[in-house]
């Protein structure tokens, strides 16, 4: 199968690379960002015949003609979305609009444009497959299901080191510590996501337009074993396990869940010890922020989350502002924000810019 890898010399993109090759597809092409060492170990090792490095110019207008023509000259049966963050979302919208199925690892095109991807998704007729943990184990657990038989879908977190630290020791939690996650290998954005709790707000508004079921309960599983589970209306409830491997979510998407390799080892149940805790939304209100974009749909609500957020790490990053400043940030933001319809989904990086121009201007004096 013919494969195009957008955001390839990231964390899922090199896995996703890895998974094609053990699968013998073939990798068409690929686009990258700054990472040339890496383009260059990949074009030496596969020889893909369409390579596009996007601009340093987050706001570049050849962009979308850029991703138009890899593309239409690629011809990839399936494309995989691996971009970081906001610039993800056009990709997502050219990827469908050409017709091709969407293996999607960037979380931001469905919390900002979740509503109107599914629409472009139905007149297309393709296909959206999660590259995510939580929503492949949801998949496979429901692909064969009647959802009027689902009560409830739930997705676990790990609480990074992090769940339950009393305040005064988060503030203390560095960069470096917040990079380090307990369980999984990824990148350091959703990395500090995960951290503080984010990362989940954005699965929660993930599963929602991937499976179009409003009831998503977030809960605390330290051990990564369990990544979902669905209760159904007779109350028994299926739980999903595999080993902490983001290959099983690219394989699964890549086969369409018809898995016949094993590319990841087997999971050790008798080195687990498995427990659930409950969230306090009181004492993570960023969960509150999930709700209230699923109950406003084709709002900038999702853009919004977003793009504070990055702004937020990014000043983390830079020792700026303190780990828990990072959710205070989000909230204070998000919550005084004037909220408005999307009405063109494709000005959506003209309203992201605007987004983000207003952010800096409102927070100036932290960059500082």
């Amino acid at each position: 199968m013919k494969v195009l890898v957008l955001g390839a010399t990231g964390s899922i993109g090199k896995q996703a690379i890895d998974v094609i090759c053990r699968l013998n597809y073939e990798l068409v092409g690929f686009s990258y960002y700054k990472n040339h060492s890496e383009a260059k170990n990949i074009i030496n090792q596969l020889n893909p015949g369409y390579v596009l490095c996007h601009s340093d110019n987050k706001h570049n207008k050849n962009i979308k003609s850029d991703l138009i023509e890899l593309i239409d000259k690629s011809k990839p049966k399936v494309v995989i979305n691996a971009i970081n963050g906001s610039a993800g979302i056009e990709a997502s919208l050219i990827t469908l609009s050409k017709k091709k199925d969407l293996l999607l690892a960037n979380k931001e095109s469905l919390i900002i444009a979740g509503k109107q991807l599914n629409l472009i998704k139905k007149n297309a007729k393709t296909n959206i497959f999660p590259i995510d943990s939580e929503h492949t184990s949801l998949y496979d657990l429901i692909k064969n299901t009647n959802k009027k038989q689902i009560k409830e879908l739930i997705i676990t977190a790990s609480g990074s080191r992090y769940f339950n630290l009393p305040k005064s020791e988060l503030k203390k939690i560095t960069y470096q510590d917040a990079i380090n996650h307990p369980n999984w290998n990824m990148g350091e954005e959703i990395s500090i996501n995960s951290a503080t709790f984010i990362n989940k707000v954005y699965e929660i508004v993930e599963a929602y337009h991937l499976f179009q079921i409003a009831k998503i309960t977030p809960v605390v599983e330290k051990t990564s074993t369990i990544h979902a589970g669905v209760i159904y209306q007779d109350n028994s409830i299926h739980l999903h396990a595999s080993t902490n491997d983001m290959r099983w979510s690219i394989q699964s998407a890549l086969t369409q869940f018809n898995n016949k390799n094993n590319i990841v080892r087997e999971l050790d149940i008798y080195q687990k010890q498995i427990k659930f805790e409950k969230i306090d939304f009181e004492q993570y209100p960023v969960f509150k922020i999930a709700y209230d974009i699923l109950k406003n749909p084709s709002t900038t609500r999702g853009a919004v989350l977003v793009c504070i957020n990055e702004f937020a790490l990014n000043l983390f990053r830079n020792n700026k502002i303190n780990f828990l400043q990072i959710s205070e940030l989000i909230i204070d933001f998000y919550w005084n924000y004037k909220h408005k319809k999307i009405d063109d989904i494709w000005q959506i990086n003209d309203l992201i810019f605007k987004i983000k121009e207003e952010i800096s201007t409102k927070y100036s004096h932290l960059s500082k």
